[in-house]
């Protein structure tokens, strides 16, 4: 969670992707920010401290589901090293 002056701004987490074992190290990502901190960062510090904290957890793979169309979030997850 990032807070800042007592207001979240936002917040990440991670859900198992499937209860199936061939996926039992694998998460899907959630980040949320409010819109008016978009050009702030803050979803990228959420983002890279999730990813760690998951890789201490050994998860291998983080799915990052995205609702089309939606190019800001595209962008966000490219830019962050995601591949389609």
């Amino acid at each position: 969670m990032y807070v800042e002056n007592n207001e979240i701004l936002g917040y990440a987490y991670a859900s198992k992707w499937r209860q199936k074992p061939a996926y039992n190290h694998t998460v899907e990502s959630t980040v949320y920010t409010k819109n008016s901190v978009q050009q702030k960062h803050i979803g990228s510090k959420l983002y890279m401290k999730l990813i760690k904290l998951l890789k201490v957890q050994d998860y291998k793979i983080v799915i990052g589901g995205i609702s089309l169309p939606n190019e800001p979030s595209i962008r966000f997850h490219e830019n962050l090293g995601s591949k389609k």
